[in-house]
């Protein structure tokens, strides 16, 4: 199947470029009547004779759903026609092997002997035999058009002809959670919270189950301009029904149906997503999240902590006006510890930025020192101002320090530093003036 395009100013079909197609030879079926065409080798000069019913692409859309081909590979089908045959029932390409490309979907006379002429030119019979060729819409390889890419662009078109019942405009960045979307392309995805999550397969789409849901078309691209992560608060599951909340970014999995009706989410929709999607979200908590208990006690995430508010306007005071603050399994809250842990770096309401080492503030003097201590892009998290202050104090015994870029490690004695050659446990790099402010203990340097 070399295929054509359709030249409308002329009236006649240009021939494309051929590809090979590594056919077995068929066999005549039992009962064939018509004389099988010379076989490729032979010497005929190219020519396309149009005849028939001109179809919209609508019309041959309607042929190959009849045909079988469900919807997202009923669009490439039609897109294929119309790049084969320009939507004439009866065109026909003599090949220069003396082959002959019959109908919407040009089958070759000789590799497909068992498609009579009569049955070429039936509009519903040549969608049938492109049904089986193209093994129910899933391997398009044995028509040039395809390979070639001439296909695409006839995919918007045929995409319109397609699910032209079902048009509705989406706003990309407001998709409602569990709306099905389709490219051009033929990829469909999911609206998990707003953000695209691609199916592998239509196996998938039916295991998860989707299989009697609309799909929506969309323009090429749409994907690309919908948000990457589910929306705050958003359940989702996976094949195996594990269920998470979506905060931050991020999952938080629940351990039972009896906690997720305790953390307030009975009866809230759970968005089924594929498993790739479901794992590639970060389990736990990000930094900078603001969660709260069932008993309405509010606090920010740092690291492995949290920093608990005294008030809303504490919140506000912080920063975080407007941020909604997500309830979470009080398992989950509690887990976090009221405290923030060595190597988080925190900010107050002036943007000073601070290091936490040993329980204490290392306060930089810029971003070039942030930078240059090694801490640059590393999450900063605003917390109170108390908070803040409140990590005004010696590093604990103990404490493990370096500089940038010596290899000398310190511990911290009753606010001093002591050289040690062997020591264990993680070192934290803080700027050299800090390190040169701490009083060195006698005897020890």
């Amino acid at each position: 199947m070399k295929g054509f395009e359709w030249c409308r100013s002329t009236g006649t079909l240009l021939a494309t470029a051929a590809v090979a197609i590594g056919f077995a030879s068929p066999v005549a079926a039992a009962g064939y009547q018509d004389q099988l065409p010379p076989s490729p080798g032979a010497s005929c000069q190219p020519q396309s004779t149009l005849g028939g019913t001109h179809l919209t692409a609508s019309q041959v859309a309607r042929y190959a759903l009849s045909a079988g081909f469900d919807k997202s590979h009923a669009v490439t089908a039609v897109a294929v026609a119309l790049a084969e045959s320009g939507g004439w029932t009866r065109a026909v390409l003599l090949n220069t092997d003396c082959t002959r490309d019959r109908g919407l979907w040009q089958i070759n006379s000789y590799w497909h002997p068992e498609v009579t002429d009569a049955m070429a030119f039936d509009p519903a019979k040549n969608a049938a035999a492109a049904y089986r060729i193209s093994g129910q819409g899933s391997a398009w390889t044995q028509w040039s058009t395809y390979n070639n890419g001439a296909y695409k662009a006839h995919l918007d078109e045929a995409q319109a002809a397609v699910y032209g019942q079902t048009t509705r405009k989406f706003d990309p960045k407001a998709v409602p959670s569990g709306t099905l979307l389709r490219e051009p392309s033929g990829a469909i995805a999911v609206s998990v919270g707003g953000a695209p999550a691609v199916f592998a397969s239509n196996a998938e789409i039916k295991a998860l189950g989707y299989g009697g849901d609309t799909v929506y078309p969309v323009s090429r691209g749409f994907f690309g301009k919908m948000p990457g992560t589910p929306r705050e608060t958003t359940l989702i599951r996976n094949s195996a029904y594990a269920t998470a909340l979506v905060v931050d970014g991020w999952k938080v999995p629940f351990v039972s149906n009896a906690e997720i009706a305790a953390s307030g989410y009975k009866g809230r929709p759970v968005i089924a997503t594929p498993a790739r999607f479901f794992n590639a979200i970060h389990t736990g908590l990000a930094n900078g999240a603001l969660i709260r208990n069932s008993r309405s006690v509010a606090a920010v995430v740092v690291g492995t902590g949290k920093v608990v508010f005294n008030s809303n306007a504490e919140i506000d005071a912080s920063g975080y006006r407007g941020r909604p603050v997500v309830r979470v399994p009080d398992r989950v809250f509690d887990s976090h510890r009221s405290t923030i842990p060595d190597g988080s770096l925190v900010s107050n309401s002036q943007h000073a930025v601070a290091l936490v080492v040993g329980g204490a503030r290392v306060v930089f003097l810029n971003n070039a020192e942030i930078a240059h201590t090694g801490y640059k892009g590393r999450p900063i998290v605003r917390v109170p101002d108390r908070a803040f202050a409140g990590l005004a104090r010696p590093m604990r015994n103990g404490t493990l320090v370096r500089t940038p870029p010596s290899s000398h490690v310190w511990e911290i004695v009753n606010g001093h530093k002591v050289l040690v050659t062997r020591h264990s446990g993680p070192v934290s790099t803080i700027p050299t003036r800090v390190l040169n402010g701490i009083p060195t203990e006698q005897g020890k340097s």
